[in-house]
């Protein structure tokens, strides 16, 4: 099967992406938040893109970041990536900025106790950003070759190590 042929299978089996691309609209309207003309202006100026980030938050899009069992609309990472791919068609930034959220909460799903899941599931609900420090400067993302480390002192953690480029570090209300 060709890709163009696996996604129009998938744009007729998952009804968000009609929803989304809907909710994108015109993509030739100035007055559209993700219009060409809007995008090129802000990557003009250099900012980040705070108007479609919180466009698509009301949008719910963010719910599609948190699994069903915890409320959210999450259900596979083929639906996933095929609304990241709507919006990247629009604004590559934007995708990228929004899916780090997305990155930052699947160690949460894949590891965390129930009680951590649901905060952070909270959280994405109402918003708020996950940052994922991954990248070492000496390591970059190799997960195998990391040095940072945490080990528990009582209750508390003792953090020891450098985390470099953290996506969202300033952006982000948690860190992962």
């Amino acid at each position: 099967m060709l890709l163009s042929e696996h996604i129009l299978a998938a744009w007729n089996r998952f009804e968000s992406l009609q929803q989304l691309e809907t909710f994108l609209g015109d993509s030739q309207a100035p007055d559209n938040v993700f219009s060409f003309e809007r995008i090129v202006a802000t990557d003009r100026a250099g900012t980040y893109p705070e108007e479609g980030f919180r466009a698509l938050n009301d949008w719910g899009f963010q719910q599609y970041y948190i699994p069903e069992q915890l409320g959210g609309k999450y259900r596979s990472c083929e639906e996933n990536f095929l609304l990241m791919r709507l919006i990247a068609r629009r604004d590559l930034t934007l995708a990228i900025s929004h899916g780090k959220t997305y990155l930052g909460s699947m160690p949460i799903w894949i590891a965390g106790d129930q009680a951590q899941q649901r905060q952070v599931a909270e959280w994405i609900a109402a918003g708020e950003r996950v940052a994922l420090g991954l990248t070492e400067e000496s390591n970059g993302s190799d997960l195998l070759s990391g040095t940072f480390t945490a080990v528990q002192q009582g209750d508390d953690f003792e953090l020891s190590g450098r985390k470099w480029l953290v996506n969202h570090a300033i952006k982000g209300e948690m860190i992962v």
